[in-house]
């Protein structure tokens, strides 16, 4: 599905724009509608997934969801796993050596 475009170039968006303060209230309003939306979205897939495994789908499965117009689309797909940290590449002496080099007697 392609994502949404606009013909308003880049360039002509003014971003951090002052709320005008007698719509102040309604601004606050709609933000706490967006983060509790954000939280129930979150509850319904979760609660989705759970259900279909404990109707038998795999658990190396899961559903994507999309909404549009007010319709609920799934997909399929591989179950995401939570990615492994990186280990960080030394750039310089290790914590351990700087210890043993500078007679830190703890080590």
């Amino acid at each position: 599905m392609a994502k949404y475009q606009t013909q308003i170039a880049k360039e002509d968006w003014v971003n951090d724009v002052a709320v005008p303060a007698p719509l102040q209230g309604l601004w606050d309003t709609m933000k706490a509608a967006a983060k509790e939306h954000a939280i129930a979205k979150a509850a319904f897939e979760t609660a989705f997934n759970q259900l279909a495994w404990d109707s038998g789908l795999s658990h190396r499965r899961q559903f994507k969801f999309n909404y549009r117009f007010g319709n609920l689309s799934i997909a399929e797909v591989d179950r995401e796993v939570a990615k492994t940290e990186r280990t960080a590449t030394p750039k310089g002496v290790s914590l351990l050596d700087y210890l043993r080099q500078n007679g830190d007697r703890r080590i």
